[in-house]
């Protein structure tokens, strides 16, 4: 897995990386990045709370990028790294 930021060199995953194609939440801990906008962050608590509750996924990371239209802050980027899975990017 690669992971790529235009404004970051590109950060190597370890080597245990889980395959993109995980197939289940299962026991795994999905990071959801959210943005300001309270819009994303209604969605990324119900979508938590679903992740946990129905496809028992292990722990849900909710790391906040501070701008909207920005990218995400190193901090931010850290914090998904934690995590099986990884949900960015959404837009409308």
């Amino acid at each position: 897995m690669r992971i790529l930021n235009p404004e970051r060199p590109p950060v190597a995953a370890p080597s245990d990386a889980p395959n993109p194609h995980a197939g289940t939440l299962s026991g795994k801990t999905l990071a959801i990045v959210s943005n300001p906008w309270r819009s994303f962050r209604i969605w990324q608590e119900e979508f938590a709370a679903l992740a946990v509750n129905k496809y028992e996924a292990k722990a849900v990371l909710k790391p906040r990028n501070p701008e909207d239209a920005a990218k995400a802050p190193d901090y931010c980027i850290d914090e998904a790294l934690e995590a099986d899975l990884v949900i960015d990017g959404l837009g409308f």
